[in-house]
């Protein structure tokens, strides 16, 4: 009988991974050359009971009168930090353009290129780029094509609750732009949240109830 209670305790601890996306809407602004307002943006991020098993970020809203001058730092609350985009497109302005950074994608931003809103790997054609304080000091994890760093080899493992950073730079002068609708992160954990109170008691009395009933049953 005790296999009974084991197997209403084992349902219990049994989940699918949690996935949540969070955002600050709050605009980036990016001048002329050097670090963007606000420097950094943060996104606070609560509620996971695992580590990162998956990760994607979404840029929302972006202008800029020559893309290829602008960086962009992602920084974890463990410390891990990777450049997401930096170098991309060229001279052709971005208009209200929206990207997500995601491992999956099929292909990288382009340089040269057309903007186009999508999903694209995270994309880094500039090795080096120093991001000023108070972004910490490199060196840092890099995408391809200049390095190899990917979200999941960066930030996988790590516990995803804190404060996430985003730093972005301007590192030419001549062109400005925003972030006009901020950005987001989703994350996905690799332990799901416990059942409601309601259900785990539910197991558990259920799998006493039976034990005792058969012990009565065999002391009669």
């Amino acid at each position: 009988m005790s296999k009974i209670l084991a197997t209403g305790l084992l349902a219990v601890a049994l989940a699918s991974a949690s996935t949540i996306t969070f955002s600050n809407t709050t605009s980036i602004s990016i001048p002329t050359t050097g670090a963007a307002t606000p420097y950094p943006s943060n996104i606070s991020v609560a509620g996971f009971t695992g580590t990162i098993s998956g990760l994607t970020v979404s840029l929302l809203g972006l202008n800029h009168t020559f893309p290829e001058d602008v960086g962009m730092l992602l920084v974890g609350p463990s410390g891990a930090k990777m450049v997401i985009l930096d170098g991309v497109i060229g001279g052709t302005p971005w208009v209200n353009i929206n990207y997500t950074l995601d491992d999956a994608a099929a292909a990288f931003i382009p340089k040269p290129g057309t903007p186009a809103s999508g999903t694209f790997k995270p994309t880094d054609y500039f090795t080096g780029d120093v991001f000023a304080a108070p972004a910490p000091a490199g060196p840092n994890a890099e995408p391809a094509p200049a390095g190899s760093a990917t979200f999941i080899s960066t930030f996988g493992g790590t516990n995803p609750n804190g404060t996430w950073s985003l730093y972005v730079y301007d590192f030419a002068a001549g062109d400005s732009g925003n972030i006009a609708g901020g950005w987001s992160i989703t994350i996905t954990d690799s332990i799901a949240s416990v059942p409601e109170p309601s259900t785990a008691l539910l197991f558990g009395i259920g799998g006493i109830a039976v034990i005792l009933s058969a012990r009565r049953r065999v002391a009669r």
